[in-house]
């Protein structure tokens, strides 16, 4: 009956209630389960993210889970085949193509909040490498949403060293500020300083584009004076 904090949250009740966590016919005992699930799916999802596929045949999946059982004590992966057979009848969140033999995620957005659970303190410096990647942005403001009062990654994300080029600035002032909505609770001087830091970056990307601009490098060397203003407010709008 009420709107979820972000979008972290919404996509935590969607997989709480496609993986059973709520229902009441198995106990306590099925909360256990399904933290289990859950983060074998975080396995997974990260399994297809590292390797930038969108899909995993079954032969894949079976190594990625013999891995997974063979390192970690998670009872579900006792009997891989039986369980991926489990995947293929359930056919909900990870979803099995038998024409093609493969399984997907019900959506690549699934896929990447899952990546998201993969990851922790203990390995969110990878995360923080994959900052200017279009393919992990959305996996990065997943993993902010997860514990929005935390403000460690979006501090090393401000002093992380920005490439000088259009693009890196581009994805780094929208990354920033997906993930100061998703970290909602943080401290209001950590939400400033993310403020602030979007601001230089802004007055800097639109320095490092108008001078090719001014050059004659780019297609919008034809636009004229009201052309570029009306382009960088919409893009300051969606920032702010």
């Amino acid at each position: 009956d009420e709107l979820p904090a972000n979008v972290t949250e919404l996509f935590s009740k969607f997989s709480d209630y496609y993986l059973d966590k709520w229902d009441a016919t198995k106990g306590l005992s099925s909360q256990y389960k399904y933290e289990q699930v859950k983060n074998i799916m975080g396995f997974i999802a990260y399994e297809m993210q590292s390797q930038y596929k969108s899909q995993i045949s079954s032969k894949d999946l079976k190594d990625c889970l013999k891995k997974i059982g063979s390192t970690h004590s998670i009872d579900e992966l006792k009997d891989v085949d039986a369980y991926i057979q489990q995947l293929k009848d359930r056919d909900t969140l990870l979803s099995y193509d038998s024409h093609n033999d493969v399984f997907h995620f019900a959506g690549g957005a699934f896929q990447e909040y899952f990546t998201s659970i993969y990851y922790d303190d203990s390995t969110q410096e990878e995360l923080l490498g994959y900052a200017y990647n279009d393919w992990w942005q959305n996996v990065i403001v997943f993993y902010n949403g997860r514990s929005p009062k935390r403000t460690v990654f979006v501090k090393k994300l401000m002093r992380n060293p920005i490439p000088p080029d259009g693009k890196s600035l581009y994805n780094h002032m929208h990354l920033l500020s997906k993930c100061l909505q998703a970290a909602h609770m943080m401290p209001n001087d950590v939400k400033k300083a993310g403020i602030l830091n979007i601001i230089d970056a802004f007055e800097y990307f639109y320095k490092t584009i108008f001078i090719p601009i001014e050059n004659g490098q780019t297609i919008a060397y034809a636009w004229n004076t009201l052309d570029v203003i009306l382009q960088f407010r919409k893009l300051f709008e969606t920032l702010f």
